[in-house]
């Protein structure tokens, strides 16, 4: 958007939407918002305040919606 090309940012904000919508899930969200900051190296582990992680079920599913991107958390950013 900020270049002006709005086809290039609604095609990226689409691609990326089940991702979104993944982690928008109410109760759910925080935890999955902390395992992707996890996977990408910046905090330590994924519990939340009230003491859970996300279950291996949902670390799962949250694996299949990456793969389905075909991204993966990075330590790189995605935009310089």
């Amino acid at each position: 958007m900020a270049a002006g090309d709005r086809t290039a940012a609604y095609a990226t904000f689409v691609r990326y939407l089940p991702l979104l919508t993944f982690e928008a899930q109410p109760g759910l969200g925080l935890g999955i918002r902390k395992e992707l900051l996890r996977r990408r190296g910046v905090i330590a582990s994924g519990m939340t305040r009230v003491g859970t992680v996300p279950s291996a079920e949902l670390l799962a599913e949250l694996g299949e919606v990456l793969d389905a991107l075909a991204v993966q958390p990075t330590s790189k950013p995605l935009v310089p």
